[in-house]
């Protein structure tokens, strides 16, 4: 906090001078307390939801429909490295990292299938995102020469039940 001291002459002491020094403090008071808000909002982890707005409008992100604001805000924060490594496999990993999924797996090159097809798989109790919102991630950051293919594999027990069987075979026929 700043305080002003006024260290006149003698001759210039006084109540005005009192007054001035009350009003340099107060003046700097203000200004100090509105700098303590405003830095914060250059951080775009902590910031307001209008500074995050500015923030993901100069980095060119546009809030997809039904996006809470925790994954806008880290798409904003990532951004840059999205953009740079957008199309291949660590841009791809970034982007659903961000997202929250933890178990995926990138194949690209797939037999069978076109060599510009990009199979992701991801895990169905992991995914944290709509898949509608997926889409128009891949949509965006995608490279133009890439095609998505999103899909996802659920783990089912299968039971097998055995019995005992003796060897005797029996067919009968109808006259």
């Amino acid at each position: 906090m700043i305080a002003i001291q006024a260290r006149l002459p003698f001759w210039l002491a006084g109540p005005e001078a009192a007054r001035l020094a009350a009003a340099a403090q107060a003046f700097w008071e203000r200004l100090e307390a509105w700098l303590a808000g405003v830095a914060p909002q250059a951080d775009i982890r902590v910031c307001s939801a209008a500074a995050l707005a500015l923030h993901a409008a100069d980095r060119g992100i546009a809030r997809l429909p039904g996006e809470p604001e925790t994954l806008w805000r880290a798409r904003a924060l990532h951004a840059l490295t999205t953009a740079v490594e957008s199309g291949s496999r660590a841009g791809l990993e970034l982007i659903l990292a961000t997202y929250g999924v933890q178990n995926f797996s990138v194949s690209e090159r797939v037999a069978g299938l076109d060599w510009d097809v990009v199979v992701v798989e991801l895990d169905p109790d992991t995914l944290s995102a709509d898949t509608g919102v997926l889409d128009r991630i891949f949509a965006e950051w995608g490279r133009v020469c890439r095609r998505y293919q999103i899909t996802h594999t659920t783990v089912a027990p299968a039971y097998w039940i055995g019995a005992a069987t003796d060897e005797l075979q029996h067919v009968e026929t109808a006259a």
